[in-house]
């Protein structure tokens, strides 16, 4: 017979079964032989609380950056679509990363602020973001000189 180390969580008259890593995936289930004892069903709820107050503190905790995340943001003008911004903070976006960012590429932002570009501006941080991601932060940047004059540009597409 051949043993694997798994995780057993009781859920109401069932033994669920999972893999022993954190976050396991869920191998299945199985009838209890014997209705567990008070003493173990106690244990296995304050276990459980335990468990589900920690990821709570943890939510309130990601909520704050998250808020304080988009009002650092939002202090520079950008437009800031939510959706857009709740990707970067699931991929590891923080206060301290944006703080980062928005000091770097400070005279950037403000430049473009200036004129019609305010609502590219965000697109100008998440590409900053991305370049982080990749190569860490950049070095202070010079200042972007303004712009003297805006060009339309037409593009022929081959199809």
């Amino acid at each position: 017979m051949k043993s694997t180390p798994v995780k057993i969580s009781l859920s109401g008259d069932r033994l669920l079964i999972f893999s022993p890593e954190k976050g396991g995936v869920k191998i299945g289930e199985a009838a209890l032989k014997t209705a567990p004892d008070a003493k173990d069903i106690e244990a296995a709820h304050k276990r459980s609380e335990k468990r589900v107050a920690a990821i709570h503190k943890k939510i309130e905790g990601s909520n704050v950056n998250y808020e304080k995340i988009l009002a650092r943001i939002k202090e520079f003008g950008m437009i800031v679509p939510e959706a857009s911004l709740e990707r970067l903070f699931k991929d590891g976006l923080t206060l301290e990363i944006t703080n980062a960012l928005l000091k770097a590429h400070e005279a950037k932002y403000k430049n473009r602020m200036a004129g019609r570009w305010a609502n590219m501006v965000f697109n100008l941080f998440i590409s900053d973001f991305r370049s982080y991601q990749r190569k860490g932060l950049p070095p202070a940047t010079k200042p972007v000189p303004e712009a003297c004059e805006e060009h339309e540009f037409q593009v022929a597409v081959n199809q």
